[in-house]
């Protein structure tokens, strides 16, 4: 250890490097988003160069079930629970495949409409995964952070979105943070669909899914059915048709 780094951040930095070998999250990077710190800060931190500071600690003793009193004094059992194979909240969904590029880097798989029924089915099966398409976007809103590609099919999503439209989503980690209003690839027992989430019933555990094309009804969704949510990021069209103006 680094003798300028405190105790209480060598603590700290060992029970990240934990949780990070049991899987309870994919990188670093991801770690850093959900208790509010730049993954540079943990870098340094892991240096000896920064200490963690309390609002961030606080945070990571509430998601992950740690107890602060150990990470501050070394007394007391590091986590409140066990943490083995259990993820920082019951509202996860499932965990996630990726594949990365030659430096390391998170690529932008597709899953085209055709490839849907499969993607269902494989989506826990790394084979499965080396046979789809993969790409990259520039920018930095594609660097921190898992995005996939779904092609769109049909017209429920008319004028927003269009048939045979591209649409990148950004992996949603937990269930609670999707908002009302929003557009949402949505991955289910049963299929892929790109909706507007219109509701959240918390007491009947489901999400009310919506078209922007008003021929179709709103329908609900439990979220125990739910395998995977992208929040929609970009979107790629080809359509340059003009919108239909009411009359």
């Amino acid at each position: 250890m680094i003798a300028s780094k405190s105790l209480h951040t060598e603590r700290f930095i060992r029970m990240v490097d934990r949780l990070k070998k049991q899987g309870t999250f994919k990188s670093y990077a991801k770690f850093c988003k959900t208790i509010g710190i730049w993954p540079q800060n943990f870098n340094q931190m892991k240096a000896g160069k920064r200490e963690i500071n309390l609002e961030a600690l606080q945070a990571f003793a509430k998601i992950y079930n740690v107890d602060l009193s150990y990470i501050l004094s070394g007394k007391g059992k590091a986590f409140s629970v066990s943490t083995e194979k259990k993820s920082p909240s019951i509202n996860n969904v499932h965990p996630l495949i990726v594949t990365v590029d030659n430096s390391g880097m998170e690529n932008i798989i597709m899953v085209e409409s055709k490839a849907a029924a499969g993607y269902i089915k494989g989506y826990l099966q790394p084979e499965y995964f080396k046979k789809l398409p993969t790409f990259s976007l520039p920018g930095a809103q594609f660097r921190n952070g898992t995005f996939r590609c779904f092609q769109t099919a049909g017209d429920s999503m008319n004028q927003t979105i269009h048939n045979n439209d591209l649409v990148i989503g950004e992996h949603t980690e937990n269930l609670k943070d999707i908002k009302c209003g929003d557009i949402y690839i949505v991955v289910s027992n049963e299929a892929i669909v790109i909706k507007r989430v219109s509701g959240i019933n918390t007491k009947s555990h489901s999400l009310e899914l919506s078209s922007d094309n008003p021929e179709y009804s709103p329908y609900l969704i439990k979220m125990e059915d739910i395998k995977e949510v992208w929040k929609a990021k970009v979107k790629i069209s080809s359509d340059f048709s003009l919108p239909v103006l009411e009359q």
